[in-house]
């Protein structure tokens, strides 16, 4: 009688260790399954952003290939273009109430009866997106090789920095860009580089490319994306021709207000550039000069959320079998303060 109790006392416990096992083996095949369900729908998010991205890249593009054939036909650096940029094409329900949040952001080029080349935006909707255009003139910037420390330093004081630290940095940027190694009053030179670790010197050659300003003892990246729509390096002239310069360029020159500011950007739509340049007088900081090379600035906003900014920056020297060459091609930044004026606060920025 015990061997037969022991016996079924013996099948309930086997019994029972199979039971656990299958739960163990549900269990797992459920996580794996679980585990595969997650990750086919992250694989999916990924390509569809991917894509989304892709189609924002390549409408970016489409709208600088837009721009590019018209500057060559109607090439003129001191007059606005005049452009056919032709149908506004739209595919999509979707893309169309894109247009309706973006009309805000500045006249439809199509509408448009000239582009003028102080980067304002022109809204140009395409297929399932639309894209902000804006060309600049390189002459209506501050040059970094050719500005005086008053300029330099009335660009910092722009941007909120305080009379000390505008004086400050205005002598590193001649430092950093001068031959020699003297020392400006407020400057740094080579030993100031090596004191504050920063792992190079001043370079003591011109700046190449406006982004080198980032490596000037004490500049930081919140105060050069605050005036980098002013700086150039191609003008080669002390000062900036106001007909074409940006808003953010003309709020450097000294003495200068927002009235006079505005006055300024309304008076390009309905007079020559000459007349503009006359409006300001006597100024040691404007200036005549009409470079032929220019920023153009595409950034384009897909229906399914995809957000791409392609810069590039355009010489129209005319050399043999070259009419223009591309100096730059680069994907640009979202400029979130742009947003903030056309989309509200809640609007999306991508940086």
């Amino acid at each position: 009688m015990k061997d037969l109790w022991g016996a079924i006392d013996a099948r309930r416990r086997s019994r029972g260790i199979a039971l656990l096992a299958v739960i163990w083996v549900v269990t797992l095949l459920s996580a794996i399954a679980t585990s595969m369900v997650s990750s086919t729908r992250t694989e999916s998010v990924i390509t569809r952003n991917r894509l989304t991205n892709a189609k924002a890249e390549a409408l970016a593009d489409a709208a600088l290939y837009r721009i590019l054939p018209s500057m060559l036909r109607n090439f003129d650096t001191s007059r606005p273009l005049v452009i056919d940029p032709g149908p506004a094409t739209i595919t999509t329900p979707d893309a169309a109430r894109l247009l309706e949040t973006l009309r805000g952001a500045g006249e439809l080029l199509s509408q448009a009866d000239q582009v003028q080349f102080d980067g304002r935006d022109y809204v140009w909707p395409f297929a399932d997106g639309v894209v902000l255009i804006s060309v600049v003139s390189e002459s209506g910037k501050i040059d970094l090789n050719a500005a005086d420390a008053t300029l330099l330093a009335s660009l910092m004081r722009s941007a909120g920095e305080s009379d000390p630290n505008a004086e400050t940095l205005a002598d590193a940027v001649i430092d950093f860009r001068d031959a020699d190694s003297n020392r400006r009053p407020n400057g740094a030179e080579d030993v100031d580089y090596r004191a504050r670790g920063l792992g190079h010197e001043a370079k003591d050659r011109p700046f190449e490319i406006a982004d080198e300003v980032l490596q000037v003892a004490g500049m930081t990246r919140a105060l050069y994306d605050d005036i980098a729509p002013a700086l150039t390096v191609y003008s080669g002239a002390g000062g900036i021709n106001p007909a074409f310069a940006p808003a953010r360029a003309l709020r450097a020159l000294p003495d200068i207000g927002e009235q006079q500011i505005s006055e300024t950007i309304a008076m390009r739509a309905v007079s020559e550039p000459r007349d503009v340049l006359n409006s300001f007088g006597p100024n040691p900081y404007v200036s005549a000069a009409s470079t032929p090379v220019f920023t153009i600035r595409a950034e384009a906003h897909v229906a399914t959320g995809g957000v791409f900014v392609r810069e590039s920056i355009v010489s129209f020297r005319a050399q043999p079998g070259a009419p223009f060459q591309i100096l730059t091609w680069r994907q640009g930044r979202t400029d979130c303060r742009r947003w903030s004026s056309w989309r509200g606060r809640n609007g999306r920025c991508a940086r």
